[in-house]
């Protein structure tokens, strides 16, 4: 009996029964601390005819190259941002691993921070080498500024990972605001991986804000300062839920008024 109890014991260290933040990329600033990995990644600029944008890519404005060493069976994650859009386009997102990503939230769109969109791929094929890129179907113009971030999480379903989908919001009404709120929205599961993005019309420092008014924690910002393409930064924060959440938000705090879109999305074990 001892024995069997041992083995019960031993065998419940390794159950995958909790979700794991895994390292994000995208951007130019990065640090890290605890459980958490942050690493530095690409802040690529683009001017006003470029319809792509990757974490790892190289051109104007960037200050790194950097990918994400993808496992398997994980759940990759993107946002996309590219002002100077008019807000009929569809935006895709693909990675180096050929995994296949689904829009997460629908698209975000106002005339000073442009389009925004999140996406997620389930079940992820590994890559030591992963990269996201966001291609937007028509091109941008003015002084444009586009960004990428790619993440994943590892414990996530394999099969019907999503929660909430979208929880858009979006501030057209002028630079009069330095606190990007969500619309509502409720989960269903007492553990979700609660993930909020948001994209800014100015190129100013996001704060870390609450999801379902707990205190959330950055998980990478993506900002971009090119010669002469404009500014713009694209931020993402996260938390770990422990218990459901109802008609709820999630929300950042900015150094400067500014228009905004943001979105909501979560993932469930």
């Amino acid at each position: 009996m001892l024995g069997l109890h041992l083995l019960l014991a031993f065998t419940s260290l390794f159950l995958p029964n909790a979700i794991q933040q895994g390292p994000i990329y995208g951007g130019t600033s990065g640090g890290g601390g605890g459980s958490i990995t942050y690493g530095s990644a690409a802040g690529c600029g683009n001017g006003s005819t470029t319809t792509t944008v990757s974490t790892n890519q190289a051109g104007v404005g960037c200050t790194s190259l950097t990918t994400v060493n993808l496992p398997s069976g994980a759940l990759a994650w993107g946002a996309c941002m590219f002002q100077g859009t008019v807000g009929t386009e569809t935006i895709a997102y693909t990675d180096t691993a050929g995994n296949v990503y689904s829009p997460g939230t629908t698209l975000q769109f106002n005339a000073a921070a442009g389009s925004f969109q999140m996406f997620f791929a389930k079940n992820t094929t590994a890559n030591a080498s992963d990269a996201g890129t966001c291609t937007i179907s028509a091109s941008v113009g003015g002084s444009a500024t586009s960004a990428a971030i790619l993440g994943y999480i590892t414990g996530a379903n394999t099969s019907t990972p999503q929660d909430v989908s979208n929880a858009g919001n979006a501030n057209d009404g002028g630079s009069s605001g330095t606190t990007f709120t969500s619309a509502n929205f409720s989960t269903t599961n007492a553990t979700e991986y609660v993930l909020a993005c948001a994209a800014s019309s100015t190129n100013n420092t996001f704060t870390v804000g609450t999801i379902g008014g707990v205190g959330a924690t950055i998980a990478f910002t993506s900002s971009q300062v090119p010669n002469g393409a404009g500014t713009g930064i694209l931020g993402c924060e996260y938390r770990i839920t422990s218990g459901t959440l109802s008609t709820q938000n999630a929300n950042f705090t900015y150094s400067a008024s500014s228009r905004w879109n943001i979105g909501v999305n979560s993932f469930h074990p």
